[in-house]
């Protein structure tokens, strides 16, 4: 086992890739809001509108509470590990006191708990290796190409392998760099004197597992005045509870009678909170018409996370016939704290209703995610009297590689409410998500960065624009209300096992996979 020490002063950040899993969100909350496809930002007088625009609950005219329920599914995936393909969620609970404090002017407030993003995903990848490459070749030529590891001091020799020094001092040189030059990359058996080898793989093979979910608490104050103008502010806190494992493995080539292959095994877990904040307002522009416009404007979600990992290699030693886990393993673990500033998110929304039996509306989003701030968390100790001073700054290497892989996205919402009878109501919705990821983007582990520092895979998907699909009914009695929604989401994504930033002859096929859920929800509200 291989660990960090922590020495006087200490810095922490992460990497784009991981950032990106921590950023955006899924459409969820109650059922009706679901079932419109979300569009409900200037229809209002529904308890999610709270983080998209919080002047929707100032529409209310009466107090509710409301909790809702869900499952949900992944399709075309098999089983890997510890991955759920099927999960029961608690999708959200909440109410809104609604007060009349004159003939023109109502305040409410509202406490809403849902759950944004559900983290549960698996994720499986395959494909053939050019001839002589490898994951390993990666690590070897980030030394041998880009003097990461090479020319100074710290060059590795057959009597000083790499190891405790040259990780906690370069910040370019990762946990997965230690494992690889540890394990196959260093070998003075080969050649005393150029001891450092890579190998070509014929095949490589990807599973992984993520789990967990990010909750939001959304505290919110709107006021309705005269019945056409309507504003509201929304302060909120999420808790981020992610948990991921994946297995990477490569089938060696037969001019490696000696190594069979490795298998990467990674965990990883993230956690933390985060704190942000919301304002909207939705205006009635003609008294005669039900018509509205809504404007909302959301703040950066500061996040305070901390990342655990554990990453383990298993070298097959004996021939090139035999299977994986071999008896040569090496493994390496780290935990630390960093921050993540998530973009600046704005929406403007229309809403119409006709009579009592039709509801109409439509929004846009747009979120700049090339404008993630990684932030590095500075730690120091003046002494065993004096306590611990923390500071952050931007990461600007890696803030520069966020916005060469990421790209600014738009969020689509249609959807409509028709009332059968006074009773029932049927909804239908629809959303479309432009691509969060560039197409050119990739992974750079050779990026001099704190957040490269503690990298433990070199895998990366660049994931295209998202598609949901949804549909609900709704059934009112007296005080009550029952509501259901379904959702089918799918998202198309490129993975990649590595990219070589120094060598092009280093490759491997890029794989197509998908992501695609259904999910089925229910909530029971009560007016009072």
């Amino acid at each position: 086992m291989f660990a960090i020490l922590m020495p006087v002063s200490t810095a922490f950040a992460q990497e784009t890739y991981e950032n990106g899993n921590i950023t955006g969100g899924d459409l969820n909350g109650t059922a009706r809001y679901v079932g419109m496809g979300g569009a409900m930002d200037a229809l209002g007088a529904d308890l999610s509108t709270v983080s998209s625009n919080p002047a929707g609950t100032a529409l209310f005219r009466r107090s509710a509470a409301a909790i809702t329920m869900g499952y949900t599914k992944q399709t075309d995936v098999e089983k890997f590990a510890d991955g759920k393909k099927n999960t029961f969620n608690f999708d959200q609970a909440g109410f809104v006191i609604s007060k009349k404090m004159s003939d023109d002017l109502m305040i409410n407030f509202a406490l809403n708990y849902h759950q944004s993003r559900n983290f549960n995903q698996i994720l499986q990848a395959a494909g053939q290796m050019a001839d002589g490459s490898s994951q390993g070749r990666v690590c070897y030529d980030k030394g041998y190409f880009g003097g990461i590891v090479g020319g100074n001091d710290i060059y590795p020799n057959a009597s000083h392998p790499i190891g405790e020094e040259v990780y906690s001092n370069n910040y370019a040189f990762n946990q997965l760099d230690w494992l690889y030059y540890n394990s196959v990359v260093y070998n003075p058996n080969i050649d005393p004197v150029n001891p450092f080898v890579y190998h070509g793989a014929l095949l490589y093979d990807y599973g992984k597992a993520q789990r967990g979910f990010i909750s939001d608490y959304d505290l919110n104050i709107s006021a309705n005045l005269n019945d056409r103008f309507y504003a509201g502010i929304t302060f909120g806190i999420k808790d981020v509870h992610y948990r991921s494992y994946s297995e990477y493995a490569e089938l060696y080539g037969w001019n490696t009678p000696n190594l069979g292959g490795i298998l990467l095994e990674d965990h990883r877990k993230i956690s933390g909170t985060g704190l942000d904040m919301a304002v909207g307002i939705i205006v009635r522009p003609i008294d005669a018409s039900p018509f509205r416009v809504g404007l909302s404007v959301k703040s950066p979600t500061i996040y305070d996370l901390k990342s655990e990992n554990y990453t383990a290699m298993f070298v097959d030693t004996r021939n090139a016939n035999s299977q994986y886990l071999g008896p040569s393993g090496l493994d390496i673990s780290n935990s630390y704290k960093f921050s993540l500033y998530t973009p600046w998110q704005f929406g403007l929304s229309v809403g119409h209703t006709v009579g009592k039996e039709l509801a109409l509306g439509a929004s846009v989003e747009y979120a700049d995610y090339r404008y993630t701030n990684n932030r590095i968390d500075d730690y120091v100790d003046y002494g065993v009297y004096d306590p611990y001073e923390d500071y952050t700054h931007a990461d600007a290497v890696m803030n520069h590689n966020t916005k060469d892989v990421m790209r600014g996205v738009f969020t689509f919402k249609v959807g409509g409410e028709y009332k059968i009878i006074p009773e029932l109501a049927l909804r239908l919705g629809y959303n479309y998500l432009t691509p969060k990821y560039s197409s050119d983007g990739f992974k750079d582990g050779s990026l001099y960065s704190v957040g490269n520092n503690f990298m433990s895979t070199t895998e990366y998907t660049n994931w295209g624009s998202t598609s949901r699909i949804t549909a609900g009914l709704g059934y009112s009695h007296k005080q009550f209300s029952l509501d259901l929604a379904y959702q089918y989401t799918q998202t198309k994504g490129t993975f990649y096992p590595y990219f070589d930033k120094f060598d092009a002859d280093n490759y491997a096929t890029s794989a197509d996979v998908y992501n695609k859920r259904h999910h089925m929800m229910m909530t029971l509200s009560y007016r009072f």
